[in-house]
């Protein structure tokens, strides 16, 4: 018998959403605020380089003698907004993504609405990152073993497809509980969730899978709708005001800020909703799993 419920799992996310729906409008919020901060960042920066640094450089240009310092000034600058956006997006993915195994893991521990920024996360995001580059090298490899083969016989090389996508999915799968395994026990671990999901393929690799299956199904809800609202209103926006005159324009910048708001709105709710959806699932099948060896 699977100690796993596929579709238990699958919809853990799902059940997070139902029960404590105040805790991700607030996740919500928080995102929103960060991602406004790097907008504001990102604006300041462009304003700052368009009238300071950009037109001496475009002179140099014109003058067929390129001022290197200009141009260095002025990839400095932009440099310097991604050296302060990348690692607050790292480290805010970190502390949801932790925060969602919390939920689930221990859900007594609802205090600043599940939030921590400690030695969990820190570790969730290492082996998160360590997993990352495993799975990215094994890509390549296989990507480009596929290629070869492409090249020299099309037909094997389309067939060499399938089990090469298999066996990405198969480690994934292995790999999955990691996340959650490093969070439980405050301790970097890898490999132990290779041991964890190691077992009959049928009543054990199997119902895993497709728990995993059942949630990206759901999360493939959200993208369609929010691709549907994307097209709907805020390129809808965009294609109105890319139609009119110049001499239009500035009548249309409400529209055009419309756009903008509806667009980082859809956003932020996919990538609040993504959190739970596809997070939660790895979490419920180690508590299961848990719990299944626990009790037998």
């Amino acid at each position: 018998m699977a100690s796993v419920s596929p579709v238990a799992a699958g919809v853990a996310g799902l059940k997070l959403l139902r029960d404590k729906p105040i805790v991700f409008v607030v996740w919500a919020l928080i995102n929103a605020a960060v991602k406004a901060g790097v907008i504001a960042l990102s604006l300041i920066t462009l304003g700052v380089v368009s009238t300071t640094l950009l037109p001496p450089f475009i002179e140099s240009v014109k003058a067929d003698a390129i001022d290197y310092s200009a141009l260095l000034a002025i990839v400095a600058g932009f440099s310097g907004v991604v050296i302060v956006a990348l690692p607050a997006y790292l480290a805010l993915d970190s502390i949801f993504t932790t925060a969602v195994k919390r939920m689930v893991l221990h859900p007594e521990q609802s205090r600043y609405f599940y939030l921590r920024a400690g030695v969990e996360e820190f570790l969730v995001f290492l082996v998160r990152l360590v997993r990352f580059f495993v799975l990215f090298f094994l890509e390549v490899i296989l990507f480009m073993a596929v290629l070869v083969l492409l090249r020299t016989n099309p037909i094997l090389g389309f067939i060499a497809c399938v089990p090469a996508i298999a066996l990405v999915a198969y480690i994934s799968t292995r790999l999955s509980l990691a996340a959650a395994q490093t969070y439980a026990d405050r301790d970097f671990h890898l490999i132990g969730s290779w041991w964890l999901t190691k077992g009959p393929f049928t009543t054990h690799f199997l119902p895993i899978f497709l728990s995993y299956v059942v949630a990206f199904l759901f999360y493939l809800v959200v993208l369609i709708a929010a691709y549907v609202l994307q097209s709907v209103f805020a390129d809808g926006a965009f294609a109105a005001v890319l139609q009119q005159k110049p001499d239009d324009l500035a009548s249309m910048l409400p529209l055009l800020g419309f756009g903008v708001l509806v667009g980082g709105a859809v956003q932020i709710i996919q990538d609040t909703l993504r959190l739970p959806i596809l997070g939660a699932s790895t979490a419920a099948v180690y508590r299961d799993l848990m719990a299944a060896k626990k009790n037998g």
